[in-house]
């Protein structure tokens, strides 16, 4: 072991963690349905360390570029086939597997392939329509969280304690994603009641060796790193206009399918919510003739669903759409003509009985989505979606024919670095804060459509 190796101290961090919407994280071995959760030989399920480690490790990247050295001694690095001094690094950070706290609460979801033109779900050879099934962990279930930092003397010990106070607090602010279908709202966690256990060798030689954690204390939150990611956010408010139905099959025999659910409260699923905003979007840019369907993909992501599940050529986008909570609202039953989910065509001599979310004096969803890397052009896109959304011509949910789906906007925040912007309806008139000229950087490069560098 060279000198470099020679262990000089030991981070413990202890916390727990909270699921702020569903985590999908598959063993890839589902039997009744296509993906299921990951569980261990009990049965019950867990979060792999190697699972959020990796993603931790992902939002960091770019430290690579400003400390490649904190970065890969961190973190791990194993360059194969080097000549060079240090070819690799052991990583100095130990996750331990995450154990869920209490009894599991897990939803089965199923999504359509849905046909960008038509609307309708799309079909196999045989005329069936493409449904795929899968489990989830509900928001509202939590997991014993910890992870080990071993410090050696190749580390500078206070940039390992930023560190490790960063990745901390970016857990914390939930600003760190786990699992798959991110993008979609899943996989937003929050880290809570966290602490930290600081041993300096050899003066705490004694406390490691008997396991004394007297010294566990607060983490140090005011030495953090500055967090250079270029993300555009973008929040908002709105007031449901009417009524609302994103159907799921109703678990008891009055009436057939019922409002989605998550953790026994109503939502708008981030699959429909980004499906929308997707199609929106590219309906607006063909308008314009400004559509280019590789530069498309790389903003929202693509998958081909013709190649039966091979995922070489898919592309993850760079939009993230959280899923709703419906807030507020009434939930009544309703009989009508039954129609078929796939086709969306009318069925002879069938009736079916809903149960929508009808709005009440304040019936409202709040909207989180996040731009990640995107030019002015991009982000003036989005807003274009959402005046839309604002003003009530892009619904939302099933049955837009008979006026469901509808949303009336209250406000809307943009961000990005440190500039920002808001929107508030104010009666029949917009009041616009825009001080920092970030809705005016967006509007410049809308009229610039000219111009041959936009990456949409």
């Amino acid at each position: 072991m060279s000198n470099d190796d020679k262990i000089t101290g030991k981070i413990i961090v202890t916390g727990e963690l909270e699921c702020r919407s569903p985590l999908l994280i598959s063993s890839g071995e589902g039997t009744d349905v296509d993906l299921d959760v990951v569980r261990d030989g009990e049965g019950k399920p867990f979060v792999p360390g190697t699972s959020w480690m990796g993603a931790v490790r992902d939002y960091f990247e770019f430290l690579e570029s400003k400390d490649e050295k904190l970065f890969r001694s961190y973190f791990g690095y194993v360059k194969p086939n080097s000549k060079s001094k240090n070819p690799e690094f052991q990583s100095a950070i130990i996750p331990q597997d995450l154990e869920m706290i209490g009894k599991a609460d897990i939803e089965p979801r199923t999504n359509t392939a849905i046909d960008s033109i038509t609307l309708t779900a799309k079909k196999d050879d045989k005329g069936r329509g493409s449904l795929f099934n899968y489990e989830t962990l509900a928001s509202g279930n939590k997991f014993n969280f910890g992870f080990e930092v071993t410090v050696r003397k190749l580390h500078d010990f206070d940039e390992v304690k930023k560190l490790t106070a960063t990745i901390i607090s970016e857990m914390k602010n939930g600003n760190i994603t786990l699992g798959s279908k991110t993008n979609a709202g899943f996989g937003r966690v929050q880290l809570n009641n966290v602490k930290w256990t600081v041993f300096k060798f050899p003066n705490d030689d004694e406390k490691w060796l008997t396991g004394d954690k007297s010294a566990t204390d607060e983490v140090d939150f005011l030495n953090t790193l500055n967090i250079e990611n270029n993300i555009t956010k973008i929040t908002g408010k709105f007031k449901l206009d009417g009524s609302i139905m994103v159907r799921q099959k109703a678990g008891v025999d009055e009436y057939d399918t019922e409002q989605m659910t998550s953790n026994g409260k109503p939502i708008i699923p981030g699959t429909s919510l980004k499906g929308v905003i997707r199609h929106r979007a590219k309906k607006i840019l063909r308008t314009l003739d400004k559509y280019n369907e590789s530069k498309f993909h790389k903003l929202f992501g693509f998958v081909d669903n013709e190649t039966k599940g091979n995922t070489d050529d898919a592309i993850k986008g760079r939009i993230s759409v959280n899923e709703c909570i419906i807030n507020g609202g009434v939930s009544e039953v309703q009989t009508r003509i039954r129609v078929d989910y796939f086709t969306g065509g009318v069925m002879d001599h069938a009736l079916f009985s809903e149960k929508p979310i009808w709005s009440d004096e304040n019936t409202f969803i709040e909207v989180d989505i996040r731009l990640n890397d995107a030019n002015d052009f991009e982000s003036a896109l989005i807003i274009q979606v959402l005046k839309d959304l604002w003003t009530g011509w892009l619904t939302i949910g099933g049955e837009s024919s008979i006026g469901r789906g509808r949303f009336k906007g209250e406000q809307l925040t943009i961000e990005r670095n440190n500039q920002s912007a808001k929107i508030l309806q104010d009666g029949e008139n917009l009041k616009i804060s825009d001080g920092d000229g970030l809705l005016k950087s967006f509007e410049d490069a809308w009229k610039n459509k000219e111009v041959t560098n936009v990456s949409v």
